[in-house]
């Protein structure tokens, strides 16, 4: 059985605001907006441990599994000669 969490816009955005989410946390976590790729304060984390969701707290995946695009590239780039196009 999933338990719902039941709040209004508002009562999301104070939520949000209390724990300290960047600004366009209430459109990510709740509208299904995505950030610019290489923003937020996340992207270059790599402290070990479990990534959590801001709003409910549920486990998300672990630092161990986290998806490292410059990684992945530095790994392809003897084999297949794949490079990131950086956008900035």
């Amino acid at each position: 059985m999933t338990n719902t969490i039941t709040k209004t816009d508002t009562e999301w955005k104070a939520l949000l605001a209390e724990k300290g989410a960047e600004p366009r946390a209430f459109e990510v976590t709740r509208q299904a907006a995505t950030e610019r790729p290489f923003t937020g304060k996340y992207a270059d984390n790599y402290k070990n441990g479990t990534y959590v969701c801001i709003c409910c707290d549920t486990p998300l995946f672990k630092s161990d599994t986290k998806f490292d695009v410059l990684r992945l590239a530095q790994l392809r780039q003897g084999h297949c000669r794949w490079r990131r196009t950086d956008p900035r």
